[in-house]
């Protein structure tokens, strides 16, 4: 029950509130997504993490330039972000995979 009225007020949040408000939820929701996956690769996994942040801006610039400077609409502006982020992805590991040793 509780997780239904949790769910209901997630989805009725953008009627009821202001712009300004489901904006700063939006960017929150975003920032918290991001740490969660910084927190899985560091702390579960043990990696360092290469370019993470990267990746969250290029996605940022990619999704909003089309927005900005042609008026895409948000459902031609995402794929748009997400296509350019694993383009820039699929480079960077085509280098380390490469890479080998240590460079001095």
């Amino acid at each position: 029950m509780k997780l239904a009225a949790l769910a209901v007020s997630w989805w009725a949040f953008p009627w009821w509130e202001a712009s300004s408000n489901v904006n700063l939820a939006s960017q929150i929701f975003i920032f918290a997504i991001f740490a969660a996956s910084i927190n899985l690769l560091l702390g579960y996994g043990g990696l360092a993490t290469l370019g993470h942040a990267s990746y969250l801006g290029i996605a940022a610039y990619t999704s909003g330039a089309p927005r900005l400077k042609l008026g895409l609409g948000h459902w031609v502006s995402a794929p748009l972000a997400l296509l350019g982020t694993t383009l820039m992805a699929g480079v960077f590991g085509l280098i380390a995979l490469r890479a080998t040793g240590l460079a001095s």
